[in-house]
C-alpha cells in the first residue's frame, strides 16, 4: 500500500473514532412541516419533483463535500497539534496540478530563525560561455542569473519553504514529468515552444529547501546541471553588528532594521524636529548610492574628511535638506553612511563613535 493510502486510511479511521457518537445515534428526528410538504410533493409527482431538484442537485453535492472537508480539515488539524505521530506522517508541502499550473504550497516552517542567512549552494557544472548576470539575496531565497554571449540566459534560485510561501509554475505548452534529483523528488517542466524556457523543481527536505532551474537547454542539460548543484567551499559572509555608541542628547532610535547584507537605524528628536539614519553594507562592484537627494548632472564635489583616520566624502544639504557622510572601511569590505539634518561637526562625531556591537567583538 503506498503512503497516500495509508495516510488516507489513517485518517478515515481517527474521524469515524471521533464522531463515533454522532453516527451511531439513533434518536428518532423531529421533522420539520417544511420537510413534509417536500416528501409530500415527491410523492404524488416524482417527476416534477426532480426536475425541480436537477438544477441544485450539484450546488447541494459541492456544499456537503466541502462541508465533509472542512470536519475532515479540522479533525487532521486537532490531531497534528497532538500527536507527533501525524505529524510526521503529512509533509509540509504539497503540489496543486491545474488545467494550465503548477502550484507548490509550504505549510510548516522547520526553520529555528527564518531569518537566519541560507546556506550557500552553486552549480559546479556551469554550461560553457555562461557568466553571473545579476546576484538577487534576501530573506529567505536567493537566486543567480548566468548569461552568454548570445543572450541566453540560466537562472538558478533557491528559498526555505515557511509556512505560507507559495511558487506557482505556468504549464501551457509544457510537458510535466517526474524527476530525481540526487534522490530527492522534482518535476521537469519541457517547453513545447522554442520562445519559452524548460525548468527543473525540486525538493530538498533534509535541508528545508526548493530549488529551481530555468533556461534554454535540453532536458538532458538541465538534469545535468541540476545534479551539479552543492553547497558551496565558502559560505555566505554574515554582516557584522554595527552601533553609535554617542548620539545627540534628545534623540531616540526609531528602528534597526537588518537584512543578510545590509542593516539600518534611524534616530529622531521630536522636540526639535530633527532626525539622522545611519546604515552599512558590504561593498561590492554593483553597489549604487544616492546622497543629497541630488540628479546625477547637479551633485556637487564632496568635502574631504576624515572619520579615525579613513578617508570619507561629506555631502552638505541638496534638494532634500539633508548632509551626508559616506566611508568605507576597505579592511572589512563595508561601506557606512549617515545622512542627517544635523551639521557636519556633530555627523563627525557620530560617525566616529561607530563600532561593533558587545554581541559582535
Amino acid at each position: 500500500m503506498t503512503e497516500d493510502a495509508l495516510l488516507q486510511g489513517f485518517l478515515l479511521d481517527a474521524a469515524a473514532a471521533e464522531f463515533a457518537s454522532e453516527l451511531t445515534d439513533t434518536t428518532p428526528v423531529a421533522v420539520s412541516p417544511r420537510l413534509l410538504r417536500q416528501m409530500n410533493s415527491m410523492l404524488n409527482d416524482p417527476n416534477s419533483w426532480a426536475k425541480r431538484q436537477h438544477r441544485s442537485i450539484w450546488n447541494r453535492i459541492a456544499r456537503t463535500a466541502a462541508v465533509i472537508l472542512l470536519v475532515l480539515s479540522l479533525s487532521l488539524g486537532a490531531l497534528m497539534a497532538v500527536s507527533p505521530t501525524v505529524r510526521a506522517a503529512v509533509k509540509n508541502w504539497i503540489i496543486e496540478t491545474y488545467e494550465h499550473s503548477v502550484v507548490y504550497r509550504f505549510f510548516d516552517k522547520q526553520a529555528d530563525d527564518p531569518l537566519a542567512p541560507l546556506p550557500r549552494y552553486e552549480i559546479t557544472a556551469l554550461p560553457k560561455g555562461y557568466e553571473l548576470y545579476q546576484e538577487i539575496d534576501a530573506v529567505g531565497s536567493y537566486g543567480v542569473r548566468f548569461i552568454n554571449e548570445n543572450g541566453d540566459y540560466l537562472w538558478f534560485e533557491y528559498q526555505r519553504m515557511t509556512q505560507g510561501a507559495a511558487t506557482g509554475i505556468s504549464t501551457e505548452d509544457m510537458i510535466v514529468s517526474e524527476v530525481d534529483i540526487n534522490g530527492k523528488p522534482g518535476q521537469l517542466f519541457h517547453s513545447l515552444d522554442d520562445a519559452v524556457s524548460s525548468a527543473i523543481v525540486w525538493i530538498d527536505e533534509n535541508s528545508n529547501l526548493k530549488f529551481m532551474l530555468d533556461g534554454f537547454f535540453s532536458d538532458l542539460d538541465l538534469l545535468h546541471i541540476a545534479e551539479s548543484v552543492s553547497l558551496a567551499d565558502n559560505p555566505p559572509a554574515v554582516l557584522p553588528e554595527y552601533e553609535v555608541t554617542w548620539i545627540p542628547e534628545g534623540f531616540v532610535l526609531d528602528e534597526r532594521l537588518e537584512l543578510d547584507d545590509w542593516a539600518l537605524c534611524t534616530y529622531h528628536n521630536a522636540t526639535e524636529d530633527k532626525w539622522l539614519s545611519f546604515d552599512y553594507c558590504y561593498a561590492s562592484s554593483d553597489m549604487q548610492m544616492q546622497v543629497g537627494g541630488y540628479n546625477d548632472e547637479a551633485a556637487p564635489t564632496p568635502e574631504k574628511c576624515f572619520v579615525n583616520g579613513i578617508a570619507a566624502d561629506y555631502y552638505p544639504a541638496g534638494n532634500s535638506g539633508t548632509n551626508d557622510l559616506i566611508w568605507i572601511d576597505e579592511e572589512q569590505g563595508i561601506v557606512f553612511a549617515i545622512n542627517s539634518t544635523l551639521e557636519k561637526e556633530v555627523i563627525l562625531h557620530i560617525a566616529e563613535s561607530v563600532s561593533l556591537s558587545d554581541t559582535a567583538k
